[in-house]
């Protein structure tokens, strides 16, 4: 009998989130309640009581239809559109903060019997409009429960292509919640956050916030780091990187003497020769867990 009473649920889910805790105390040290605390997270997803709702009963629907029908099988999608900072350019594939996503949260929805699935569909140079847009149904997938806009980058000041994602989204099938990375002084801030008024859940990952976040995480002057924030600020700038003049690198470059930070950016193993795609602009493992 595989039927499981709310109670048990709930009771489940404890102990999953307990795990995760703990996984994260050893990720990272007794930093981890200064760099995650509740204030600074709320901080970094910002979302309307609208959208937090839509997001709940979403993943409620999917509760009640496992109680329903507990031998069917039943899914959360999550789908990453992003350039190769979202793909994880540099890192091997499980690094990538998508993947990361998932290994982190798959427990606790497992404990209430769904698959919590990712899908990276990062790509270099590929901006999110028009084609990926308008054809986001056959490049994600028709079962959507978030898309997540991670372009910034090579999007620059298109606004329109966020306008247009935004609609499209809107028309998807299944309705998806629309996740959005990128800062509260971008003039897409303000087209994104119309989305809610139009019907849609939206939540909006603010990379000032994170900017904040990371401040917290203590520099390479102290010894003995937790492997998570080792080296992370190094020569006083996140992964050694600082910003520059440069638009070929995406205005970040290498400090002088930056050997070591680049040693402690990317951990791929000597067998897999990633080095044409680790590049300044690119997050490192460190960066890509803390986002995950």
């Amino acid at each position: 009998d595989n039927e499981k009473s709310v109670a048990e649920l709930l009771g489940l889910l404890s102990k999953s989130r307990y795990r995760s805790e703990a996984r994260f105390i050893e990720e990272y040290g007794e930093y981890y309640g200064r760099i995650f605390d509740q204030g600074m997270i709320d901080h970094v997803f910002v979302a309307g009581e609208k959208s937090k709702d839509r997001l709940r009963r979403r993943i409620v629907a999917k509760v009640v239809q496992k109680l329903i029908n507990p031998n069917e099988e039943v899914s959360f999608i999550w789908a990453t559109g992003g350039d190769s900072s979202a793909a994880g350019h540099g890192n091997l594939r499980s690094q990538a903060y998508t993947a990361i996503l998932e290994d982190t949260v798959k427990d606790a929805f497992e404990a209430v019997g769904i698959n919590f699935i990712t899908r990276n569909y990062g790509m270099s140079w590929y901006g999110s409009g028009p084609e990926l847009a308008l054809c986001m149904e056959a490049v994600y997938g028709s079962d959507l429960d978030v898309i997540h806009w991670d372009f910034a980058a090579l999007d620059g000041q298109k606004d329109h292509r966020i306008a247009l994602w935004g609609e499209r989204a809107a028309v998807h099938p299944s309705r998806p919640i629309l996740f959005m990375m990128d800062s509260k002084m971008s003039s897409r801030y303000d087209i994104f956050s119309r989305f809610e008024e139009q019907g849609m859940g939206t939540v909006f990952v603010d990379k000032m916030a994170m900017d904040v976040l990371r401040t917290r995480i203590p520099g390479d002057e102290n010894a003995a780091l937790p492997p998570a924030i080792d080296n992370f600020i190094c020569n006083g700038a996140v992964e050694g990187n600082i910003q520059c003049d440069d638009p070929i690198r995406f205005f970040m470059c290498d400090q002088d003497g930056a050997e070591t930070c680049s040693r402690h950016k990317y951990s791929t193993g000597k067998d897999c020769d990633y080095g044409a795609y680790q590049k300044t602009w690119h997050p490192g493992w460190k960066e890509n867990l803390l986002r995950g």
